[in-house]
């Protein structure tokens, strides 16, 4: 059996996913096909960036979507040929896309813009979350592995000089979250609009929803090739891109904050997903006794969860003589 730690995240996301989808399904099959889509995003993502770029793979969780899991508990081997992925991790990124998703149209924003927020708000809880459940290492004289880095082990990076890192986790981890996050959002968006409104039966919507599945990996491939070019000519300064990129994000959001947006009464479910995730983070803090041995980590948890706690909650603040809305998300 795996580790404690493992089967409580596991075991968690489950439970979440299960309370997403019935909140889904409430909204109706649009919403359902939403975390359908955004499940099999992740999947093939995590497939692609085991595949292609070779930074990490993953221990065995109790439900591993592979041929060959390995054994249980925490393994750093160096240039690991396991090609698994934790049914967890597609299924986490699914239901932070749907809340983040929930949430910003529950803002009020542009559709247009609403893609930055979800690729923010999903980046900022994993900001939060990998650097403490992951491993970093580096491969000694290709043989062995050297942890620089301690977590629970979840998943091992192997970072390789000279890239850059981020408390053990390469900083174009946290780039991707928020790309694919973004992108998914906006071809989901997008498909709705174009596809989904002219045919709003049962096909049209499937068909929305493998579209923005096509259109997502298209675009992304184009993006990422453009964010290693601009790293390359800057020559290799990977933090400068990924400042840029997501400090613009964050001030079109901002600016495009309506001043007056309908009240709408307290979704525990939303909020359920992100509270899960940051709590979980500081229990693994805490356990792991990473937050004596690195206290700039316990500071930045403290400071994202301040972020995501104002984020998530926005829509649903009270201003005096507001009225509150019982509509659903747009």
């Amino acid at each position: 059996m795996p580790p404690t730690s493992f089967m409580v995240f596991e075991i968690g996301l489950y439970v979440l996913t299960a309370m997403c989808l019935v909140h889904a399904w409430r909204s109706g099959l649009p919403r359902v096909l939403v975390i359908v889509a955004a499940s099999l995003h992740g999947f093939v993502t995590e497939n692609v960036a085991i595949l292609r770029l070779h930074e990490y793979y993953y221990n065995r969780f109790l439900i591993m979507l592979c041929s060959d899991a390995g054994g249980w508990g925490v393994s750093v081997q160096c240039a690991s040929t396991s090609k698994c992925v934790p049914l967890v991790v597609p299924l986490l990124e699914s239901v932070l896309i749907y809340t983040a998703m929930c949430t910003s149209d529950r803002l009020g924003l542009p559709w247009q813009i609403r893609p930055l927020l979800d690729g923010l708000l999903a980046m900022t809880v994993d900001l939060a979350l990998d650097p403490v459940v992951s491993i970093g290492a580096r491969c000694v004289a290709g043989i062995s592995s050297l942890v620089f880095y301690q977590g629970l082990g979840f998943w091992i990076w192997d970072v390789r000089p000279p890239e850059e890192a981020l408390f053990g986790v390469n900083l174009n981890n946290f780039a991707g979250w928020f790309l694919g996050s973004a992108v998914f959002s906006l071809m989901l968006r997008c498909c709705h609009r174009w596809i989904q409104r002219r045919w709003p039966h049962a096909l049209g919507m499937l068909g929305a929803a493998a579209a923005a599945l096509v259109l997502t990996q298209l675009v992304l491939f184009v993006l990422v090739e453009l964010y290693t070019w601009l790293v390359a000519l800057l020559g290799g300064q990977q933090w400068i891109v990924f400042v840029a990129l997501i400090g613009a994000a964050a001030l079109v959001v901002l600016r495009n904050l309506p001043r007056r947006r309908p009240d709408h009464p307290i979704d525990l479910t939303v909020l359920a997903v992100p509270l899960f995730l940051m709590l979980f983070a500081l229990f693994a803090l805490l356990v792991t006794g990473l937050y004596s041995e690195r206290p700039l980590l316990l500071a930045l948890w403290l400071v994202l969860s301040i972020v995501a706690a104002a984020a998530y909650t926005l829509p649903y603040r009270r201003r005096p003589g507001a009225r509150q809305s019982s509509g659903s998300a747009a």
